[in-house]
């Protein structure tokens, strides 16, 4: 369903099919992800807010290494 991800500073950012956003952030938060201190989703779009940029940049990656 996640369509692209990226990020800025500490915040990641990913685009997905209409009306899923929300399970892709309630999936990520079950993660146990440490270094997420949250996320905010809407129709298409979640953002994760990260500990820093460092771990935004991680986190993007290994997103994108699953979708390939």
């Amino acid at each position: 369903s996640i369509l692209s991800v990226d990020c800025a500073q500490n915040i990641v950012v990913i685009k997905t099919m209409s009306g899923l956003a929300s399970g892709a952030a309630a999936a990520l938060d079950g993660m146990g992800i440490s270094s997420m201190v949250g996320s905010l989703a809407g129709d298409d779009t979640a953002l994760l807010i990260m500990r820093d940029s460092e771990d935004a940049r991680t986190l993007c990656g290994e997103i994108k290494e699953m979708l390939n």
